[in-house]
Order: C-alpha cells, then sequence, then structure tokens
C-alpha cells in the first residue's frame, strides 16, 4: 500500500468533514477489524470522500433517469476500493504494534492543531464530526501516523539502494543505456495541391529542381527553405533538428537521406504530398549513455523494485498473522 500519492493527513480527516455529501450520519460504528485494530465507519466515510474526488467526483452527461443509479454504483464501488485501502492500512497498524512502533503525542497534536485550525471553534468541529466524539477523530489520527511510519520505517528506509548497487546494475546492463545513432538535417518542401492544374504542378516541380540546383551550386539552404518552403521548420532555415533512425514517418525520405554523407543534398523526391529537397547536416554515431546521466533514473527503478517486493512479502506475512472480521461476520485470515 502507497499512500504517498494522496493527500496529507490533516487534509485526508478533513475532507470527509468539509465535503462529505451522504446523508448517513457518521458513527463510530467498526465496520470491519483486522486483529484488534478497528477501521470505523467515520474512516470510511473519509477515505470514500477522498478517493470520489480523486476520481474526478460522479460522471457527468447521464441522463436524468440514471443518476441517481449511476451515483449509488459508483459510491459502493469507491467504498469498496476505501475499505480495502483501511484493511490494508490495518495490517501496517497491527505491525506497528508488535514491532512496538511508538507515536508521540506531540505529532498526534500536530495534526488535530491542522484540523482545528480550519474550523473557528471545538463547537463548529463538534457540528462536522456529527456525533463523532474528538476522541475518535484523534484514534483516527493515530492510526494514520502509525501507518505512515511503518511504511517509513520496513519500506521506504529499507529499499533505498545504495551507489554500489546502482553501479552494478549499470553493468550488467549496460546495454540499455546506448545512445542511438542520431542525424540531423534540413529540408525544402514544396506542396503540390492535387487540384492544381497540370501547368501548375509542372512549375512545382521545376521549382524544386530549381532550388536543387543552387543549393549544390553553395546557395544558401537555410534562406532557400526561409523564402521557398511550405512546412513550419522555414522558420529554422528547413533544421529538423537530431532524429533517430525510424524516427521519420515517409520511409523512402528516410532511406534517402540517410544514404548521404554530411553536406551532401538529394532531391527533388515526390510523394503524394508535394517534393522535398534533403540536406544531412549532421550525423552522432551511437554512444554510451554515463552512469551519471542515468544513476537517477536506476536508483528509482531499482527502488521502486525493491520496495514492492518488500511490501508484497510483508503483506504476505501480516494476512497469514492477523484475522479480518468484517461487521456481522466471524473473522477469518484472508486466501
Amino acid at each position: 500500500m502507497n499512500h504517498r500519492h494522496l493527500p496529507g493527513l490533516a487534509a485526508f480527516l478533513l475532507v470527509g468533514l468539509l465535503q462529505w455529501t451522504g446523508t448517513a450520519l457518521a458513527t463510530e460504528t467498526v465496520v470491519a477489524s483486522v486483529g484488534s485494530i478497528p477501521v470505523t465507519q467515520f474512516e470510511l466515510d473519509q477515505k470514500s470522500q477522498q478517493l470520489l474526488l480523486l476520481k474526478g467526483g460522479f460522471p457527468a452527461h447521464v441522463r436524468t433517469e440514471r443518476l441517481e443509479a449511476v451515483r449509488t454504483e459508483r459510491l459502493e464501488a469507491v467504498r469498496a476500493e476505501a475499505l480495502q485501502v483501511l484493511i490494508e492500512r490495518a495490517y501496517l497498524v497491527a505491525h506497528g504494534f508488535h514491532e512496538k512502533v511508538a507515536i508521540d503525542n506531540a505529532s498526534i497534536e500536530t495534526e488535530m492543531d491542522k484540523i482545528r485550525k480550519r474550523f473557528k471553534n471545538d463547537k463548529e468541529l463538534q457540528d462536522a464530526l456529527r456525533g463523532v466524539p474528538l476522541a475518535s477523530l484523534r484514534a483516527a489520527v493515530y492510526r494514520q501516523l502509525m501507518a505512515t511510519k511503518v511504511e517509513q520505517l520496513f519500506l521506504n528506509e529499507p529499499s533505498r539502494v545504495s551507489d554500489q548497487e546502482i553501479s552494478q546494475f549499470y553493468k550488467e546492463n549496460h546495454g540499455r543505456y546506448l545512445r542511438p545513432k542520431s542525424f540531423r538535417a534540413n529540408t525544402i518542401y514544396l506542396k503540390v495541391d492535387p487540384t492544381l492544374t497540370v501547368e501548375e504542378q509542372e512549375a512545382k516541380r521545376q521549382l524544386a529542381e530549381e532550388l536543387v540546383a543552387t543549393a549544390r551550386a553553395g546557395g544558401n539552404f537555410y534562406n532557400l527553405a526561409y523564402y521557398h518552403s511550405d512546412h513550419n521548420t522555414r522558420y529554422v532555415g528547413g533544421d529538423t533538428g537530431y532524429f533517430h533512425q525510424g524516427q521519420m514517418k515517409d520511409k523512402e525520405l528516410e532511406k534517402a537521406l540517410l544514404s548521404l554523407q554530411p553536406g551532401e543534398i538529394t532531391g527533388p523526391i515526390r510523394n503524394v504530398s508535394g517534393y522535398h529537397i534533403l540536406k544531412l547536416t549532421e550525423v552522432k554515431e551511437e554512444s554510451q549513455i554515463t552512469l551519471a546521466e542515468v544513476k537517477l533514473k536506476i536508483a528509482a527503478e531499482l527502488q521502486i523494485k525493491k520496495r514492492a517486493d518488500l511490501q508484497r512479502k510483508l503483506m504476505e506475512e501480516l494476512k497469514a498473522r492477523y484475522p479480518v472480521s468484517m461487521a456481522g461476520e466471524k473473522s477469518a485470515r484472508p486466501h
């Protein structure tokens, strides 16, 4: 379980307090338990609203007669997802108790103060809680802090990778870090509209031939492209920038271009859209990307994998250790 993409703790709890649109009042009802760790109706309401907002709320443009049914279906799906998230969080809280992880009162009060500051006074906060005792809010804050700290201690910190691991991965996978051979060119494109008359099309062909002759005779290709090309690269003298083999859409044009040596010109080449004049200006050979260039990328890749492996193993252990019971059901260990 990874909550790093979600809003902060105080924001998580405030979402439901300030924006919950359900009609039922939040209560201290326990909807599920993982071992001795409860998941309360209050927490389920908050997490459901949070996920609903992250998913963009209820779908728009639904026929009026279907609106209520769609809202109900969406809310049920979101609440099922929220419950699963909270159950997984409860596993982490149970693990924190088992490992004697401590959450100091100062941390709890810091989060409680963030919540209180959003209300004029305690009475307004109590009204927003809709009957849920302030102690229950504090307990919810405590459980979220515990889960976050357990994630930090048992998943985030152990998943950090060393420079040696990064270097070893780079050596074993150096073939992945090659900068492919790249090319740079200037082009002139003369558009030939299919509605042109035969004479007009012939005039385009003659202009293309003249431009090739002028360019090969030493004419300034930049200026030729600027004044004659029908492509928006005309404003940079027809410069394509760097590209790799296989990136050009027209493979015949690419084949013609890659047959050139730097400085050589080919064309005019006719395709369905018009005439093309190409000048190869630069070739960069394939090169090795250095470790320094990809170190951060490798570190992130290794850390994500290591964390996922740790999380999977930890959750397997916790699910085997702690029974889950839903409201009105007997406790059971997940299969």
